[in-house]
């Protein structure tokens, strides 16, 4: 028996181009005696009549490829996967993906990541090798607004809540005089002053309040957010500063006066009346007028007031006496009878 050549590839085509032909194994798997093209076998290099040489194959650096999966987790979008040369790096981008309500804050292996759980923030280098990255999400700083808001003017406006934050680190930045102060609380105090005319008794108002929350993330996006909000706010004129809003007031002046009947409802006035025929009348004499029921008092003559009243009383004495002595005399006839 003679010596045997090992074979080149020869026909033999690759399982696919990215594989190369690297020599022959006595085992499939590559875990047996190994034999390179062209190497000489001798005879008694083996038993029996023949040999089995299994093809032995390895990627080819020039097509070794990997690939990274970029899932939405949630999100809207679809699964995407490139494919990229193994081991080189790339850098971690958006796919498109979306969530509405939510901030995209990063990247995960895991899958069904949360925030907290981020490995990787988008834009950050990492080598390729089959890896999968999932979407990490976080719900957008948002708040709600608390209303309705009344307040009396020139009162304390209180401490109500007012803006209601979605997120516990959230600032509130504080506004004007009436103003929501960092706790989302409505403080200060209503100071309307230019309220017009008679009519004019409620004014709303929005109050620009602005809410940010910074969050800063190790391994993954950090966020800087920022919303502003219109707190309304109604503010009731209260003209006499009684507590009670003019309203509800039935009288806003405080003059003893009913607004439904007072010339000048928002300006007290010694010479308010019921219209201007009346105004020479006084509070109390108005009280009288407006109830014909109740007597006249002025009619009747005043202590101390001698007008044309003191030759009355003269006329009357003297009557008084003639219709006596009249009487007097008229007894002595009768008697002498």
């Amino acid at each position: 028996m003679r010596n045997v050549t090992i074979a080149e590839q020869g026909d033999m085509v690759a399982p696919s181009q990215e594989y190369v032909f690297t020599g022959w194994n006595t085992k499939e798997n590559g875990s047996g005696d190994t034999y390179r093209p062209k190497d000489l076998l001798g005879f008694n290099q083996f038993s029996g009549d023949s040999l089995t040489l299994y093809a032995q194959w390895r990627k080819n650096p020039a097509y070794d490829y990997s690939t990274i999966t970029y899932n939405p987790n949630g999100g809207n979008g679809s699964v995407v996967t490139k494919r990229y040369k193994t081991n080189s790096p790339i850098y971690i981008r958006n796919q498109g993906f979306s969530r509405p309500g939510y901030n995209l804050i990063g990247w995960s292996t895991k899958d069904g990541a949360t925030d907290g759980e981020e490995e990787y923030a988008t834009g950050v280098k990492i080598p390729v090798n089959n890896q999968t990255l999932y979407a990490v999400w976080n719900e957008k700083l948002g708040a709600d607004v608390i209303s309705p808001n009344v307040l009396t003017d020139k009162t304390d406006a209180g401490s109500k809540t007012v803006i209601s934050p979605n997120k516990e680190d959230a600032v509130v930045k504080p506004s004007s005089v009436v103003n929501v102060n960092e706790k989302g609380q409505l403080v200060g105090k209503a100071n309307v002053g230019d309220w017009n005319g008679n009519t004019d008794e409620e004014r709303t108002f929005n109050i620009p309040v602005v809410v940010t929350l910074n969050v800063t993330r190790p391994n993954g996006n950090s966020t800087n957010e920022s919303i502003t909000l219109n707190v309304p706010v109604t503010v009731q004129r209260d003209t006499d500063g009684n507590g009670i809003p003019d309203v509800d007031d039935d009288d806003s002046d405080n003059d003893g006066i009913p607004d439904s009947k007072d010339k000048n409802p928002k300006t007290p006035d010694s010479d308010l009346g019921v219209n201007e025929s009346d105004s020479h009348l006084n509070p109390a004499q108005y009280v009288q007028e407006s109830n014909p029921s109740s007597p006249r008092q002025d009619a009747l003559p005043k202590t101390g007031d001698s007008r044309n009243y003191l030759p009355l009383a003269g006329i009357i004495f003297l009557l008084s006496s003639l219709t006596m002595l009249v009487m007097g005399k008229k007894e002595n006839e009768d008697e002498e009878t």
